[in-house]
């Protein structure tokens, strides 16, 4: 019944949000705000919320979703003190309100619990160097805030509240300087909370692949991953923990992640929040980062879907998610680039021949492929000529390739966040390289690198079960040291293997094709999170629609889709989509 009334609650911050901006008289009028909601039961049980003490926490990170209500007080009781002096809360400014990158308020603000008075000495000095700007306005029905100021009050009694909002887009630069402001001017024993909620509109599956490389981040102080999170304050998080390194306070006392589909007990939610309830104190960090890949098939950018694309469909609309959010928060985005962008005259006489227009790179890029496959039959399609435009056309847009010509040539190196990966494109429809050279490269690579992932081009068209020549290739490959092996070519999905601790997808699918039939119509993109003790394997199955649009399928499809997949590995007790593998 309770998660009723604070889900109920949760719609009714909304609903509150808007009745403000039409009243004639606002909060601002009494030089004071209020929290989101003035009735006690909104908050948990703040007395049952007692817990184990952790001494010398300098910061947190919470959400601010008030159906986490009992775990919001959770973690304020774990940190609670008669003794903390001030509290500085930075989250987002949701409704971009503020007129620069930060926002601070000089008002109080009045809970069920009394009045949490603003530490006056700590605002104006910010706002006197300008790294915020005193904006009452924003504050007015930013829930970030006021949805926690009655848990500063009930578990700091004497604290004092400096409430901070920071636009998505604000700068490193800016977030650090607010960072090193507080390091430098807040009192001893001061806590600085980020306020902040995981993914958001997504489905169980999706929330848990974005949160493992963002919780991995939190872990690793990883800054380079921080502003590619699929959060809702990068620059938030920034703050507090940079501001937490400063401090030598990156040791974790309390490190727990949930989502309000397992909170409510609805796993086939679409519009899943994930959340993160963290405390730190002196001490090392504790995590060494992840490196994260979403991976997706043949994409084949002309014919019929050119047509469709020209007259204004946009081919990846339905899977990109609510407010792109399925596309956010990895590290690489590839995809089988299945021809060349060229707009070379002269092309083969075959019976197939694909080429594409040089406007798809950007539009690939702008769907946040960060990476494509050349090594393929269709990549010489115009000759030479067309291979060399496509290379341009990709850089010019900012995409990087692998394949499209000798082992070396195909090989993709480079460091992401500290960490080293090398991808190599492998082309076996037309002049494959000998077996036992790609073994050998592959052995060079893994001498050299944390992770070696393998694009190979390979197998029999339409057959729905690997051959004994991809199954040998792809064991061999994993013998001399790759991580993962992703296959496609055959346009239709083949089984997924762990051999040895690592994945084999024998083949993803059509991503964006004009073929018939619905096994040609169905695929899989596959999300893949390496970190040092483990590998996170995701499968998204989705289907084309007519216009050639892949869409996501929903939970309980996904589900059976899953469970009927030849997957030869040990699946996730609640989501069959979901595989875990010990390094």
């Amino acid at each position: 019944m309770r998660r009723l009334v604070v889900a109920a609650g949760v719609l009714a911050v909304c609903i509150a949000a808007g009745y403000l901006l039409l009243q004639k008289e606002s909060p601002l009028a009494h030089g004071v705000h209020y929290a989101s909601h003035m009735q006690k039961e909104f908050y948990g049980d703040m007395a049952a919320a007692d817990t184990v003490r952790t001494t010398g926490t300098e910061g947190a990170i919470v959400s601010h979703h008030l159906l986490m209500a009992d775990d919001i007080a959770r973690t304020f009781a774990s940190m609670a003190s008669e003794e903390v002096r001030t509290v500085v809360i930075i989250g987002p400014d949701h409704f971009t309100r503020n007129e620069g990158q930060a926002s601070i308020s000089r008002y109080a603000y009045d809970t069920p619990w009394g009045r949490v008075e603003p530490d006056l000495e700590v605002i104006d000095r910010i706002t006197e160097e300008r790294l915020a700007n005193p904006e009452e306005y924003v504050f007015e029905i930013e829930h970030s805030i006021s949805s926690l100021v009655p848990f500063v009050k009930y578990h700091f009694p004497n604290a004092k509240l400096v409430p901070i909002v920071l636009q998505r887009n604000t700068s490193a630069a800016s977030s650090d300087a607010i960072a090193e402001h507080l390091r430098k001017n807040l009192p001893e024993d001061s806590i600085v909370i980020a306020s902040v909620d995981f993914s958001h509109h997504l489905s169980v599956t999706a929330a848990d692949f974005h949160d493992a490389k963002s919780i991995e981040t939190v872990r690793a102080f990883d800054y380079p991953s921080l502003a590619r999170l699929e959060v809702d304050s990068p620059a938030s998080l920034r703050t507090v923990l940079k501001y937490l390194e400063s401090k030598g306070a990156m040791r974790p006392t309390k490190f727990e992640n949930t989502n309000s589909s397992r909170f409510l007990g609805i796993p086939d939610s679409d519009d899943v929040t994930s959340y993160l309830f963290a405390t730190f104190a002196k001490g090392p960090k504790e995590g060494s980062g992840a490196l994260s890949i979403l991976a997706i098939g043949d994409a084949m950018l002309g014919r019929d879907v050119a047509k469709k694309h020209a007259q204004g469909t946009d081919l990846f609309e339905r899977f990109r998610g609510v407010e792109g959010n399925f596309l956010k928060g990895f590290d690489i985005f590839i995809a089988n680039l299945e021809g060349p962008i060229t707009t070379a005259s002269r092309c083969q006489e075959k019976s197939i021949v694909f080429s594409f227009e040089p406007d798809m790179a950007r539009y690939l890029k702008g769907n946040a492929i960060t990476h494509v496959n050349l090594s393929n039959n269709h990549t010489f399609d115009c000759f030479t000529e067309g291979l060399v435009d496509t290379k341009r056309y990709l850089a010019d847009a900012g995409i990087r390739h692998v394949g499209g010509g000798s082992l070396t040539e195909s090989t993709r190196t480079e460091t992401i966040n500290g960490t080293s990966i090398a991808i190599l494109g492998l082309d076996r429809t037309i002049q494959p390289v000998a077996a036992e050279a790609v073994y050998a490269h592959i052995r060079s690579l893994e001498e050299e690198h944390a992770y070696t992932v393998i694009e190979v081009h390979w197998g029999i068209e339409y057959d729905k079960a690997e051959s004994s020549d991809q199954r040998d290739l792809a064991h061999g490959m994993i013998d001399s040291g790759a991580d993962a092996v992703i296959g496609h070519h055959p346009h239709v999905v083949q089984p997924v293997e762990i051999y040895k601790n690592r994945p084999i997808f024998y083949s993803l699918g059509n991503f964006i094709f004009d073929q018939i039939g619905i096994e040609m119509n169905t695929g899989i993109a596959a999300g893949l999170v390496f970190e040092k003790e483990a590998t996170g394997i995701f499968l998204f199955p989705y289907r084309l629609n007519a216009r050639y649009q892949p869409a996501l399928m929903d939970y309980d499809e996904a589900q059976a889709y899953c469970s009927a997949l030849d997957i030869r590995g040990t699946r996730d007790d609640q989501d069959k989509c979901v595989l875990r593998i010990m390094r």
